[in-house]
């Protein structure tokens, strides 16, 4: 949600959502939270591109599958900072606790093989609904301070910067 306000941006999905969001299989699983007609928009007037598998993105960023929630989730890892973006693949620290999804849509199998996998690959875990979480010698723990990420937007010749900050 909320992509119109970046028009110009790429946006890469994993066509097993895409598959997921035609097949109507969201409405047998019950997920009422599949905007179908917003979707359509997104995939018509946006620059998107289909991604499968592992995909780098940028130089240092790859997104990785990561199933369960749905069957496209996809997480997106920055290599150097070890730090992973999940989205809904890990809504949050209670889930990663007790290895139980709140809301799967697709496989609670393939969930906890996508949980494992994310555990393997990142020290620190940027869940959809949740602080920033960090792993350090098998411990967990919620971090509280804020996250800053510097974004470039080239055009041209003309380079204008910008930074979010992500408050815990």
């Amino acid at each position: 949600m909320n992509l119109e306000l970046f028009l110009k941006a790429t946006i890469y999905v994993n066509r097993k959502e895409i598959d997921y969001v035609y097949s109507n299989l969201h409405q047998e699983k019950g997920d009422i939270f599949v905007p179908k007609l917003y979707i359509d928009s997104i995939l018509k007037t946006m620059n998107v591109i289909e991604i499968h598998g592992e995909y780098n993105v940028h130089d240092g960023i790859k997104a990785l599958e990561l199933p369960g929630h749905t069957p496209g989730s996809t997480g997106y890892l920055i290599d150097e900072l070890k730090t992973i973006f999940v989205g809904d693949a890990i809504r949050n620290l209670q889930e990663l606790l007790t290895r139980k999804p709140v809301l799967c849509f697709d496989s609670e199998e393939d969930w906890l093989n996508s949980l494992t996998k994310v555990l393997n690959v990142a020290q620190i875990i940027i869940p959809g609904h949740d602080m920033r979480i960090k792993i350090r010698d098998k411990s967990i723990r919620r971090i509280g301070e804020p996250i800053v990420i510097t974004m470039e937007l080239i055009q041209g010749v003309d380079i204008k910067r910008y930074e979010i900050k992500i408050e815990p």
